[in-house]
């Protein structure tokens, strides 16, 4: 045991030991672990989540460059955002760097949290004119097509306007 503690010591004494040493010496391996199954919570914005995310690849990644980390580190940014219309954003337009990724994580989590932010009564207001049909300014006359057994459709076909059946010819003024 460090520090010369006996092994004979009783649990209380060597249980804060054994954390603590387990705590300085934890491998490479574990942390990179925890970074690869790292996703975003809930209730965390992204900038924790990137927070986190940086600290565990420093951890697991020590030897490596800081290129080499922030592109891992942006590659589990995108795929671990909890909000779908998020990954989808970045599925279709990937980010190149963890910075853009980043700006526009926090950008579409404000556009999200913007109508939840609105009063109720503005939603009320707004909701009935927008479900309203609006009239329309001409008749809507419907015409039953050409007819089989109609002396006008057989003889004149398109052209027939006496039978009601096609619409009326509009006179355009030349001959």
């Amino acid at each position: 045991m460090p520090r010369g503690i006996p092994i004979l010591s009783g649990p209380d004494i060597i249980w804060p030991v054994l954390e603590e040493l387990f705590a300085q010496y934890e491998l490479a391996p574990a942390f990179l672990e925890k970074f690869l199954g790292r996703r975003q919570h809930l209730a965390e914005s992204v900038d924790e989540h990137a927070a986190c995310l940086r600290v565990l690849a420093t951890r697991a990644y020590h030897k490596a460059s800081k290129g080499v980390r922030d592109e891992h580190i942006l590659g589990l940014f995108t795929m671990g955002i909890s909000d779908p219309k998020t990954k989808e954003d970045f599925l279709l337009n990937m980010p190149t760097s963890l910075q853009s990724a980043l700006l526009r994580a926090r950008k579409l989590e404000a556009c999200r949290e913007a109508p939840r932010q609105l009063p109720n009564e503005t939603i009320a207001v707004i909701q009935p004119a927008v479900l309203q049909p609006k009239p329309s300014r001409t008749p809507s006359v419907s015409y039953p097509g050409p007819q089989p057994y109609c002396r006008y459709c057989r003889k004149f076909g398109s052209r027939a306007q006496h039978c009601g059946h096609y619409p009326a010819m509009q006179y355009t003024g030349e001959s």
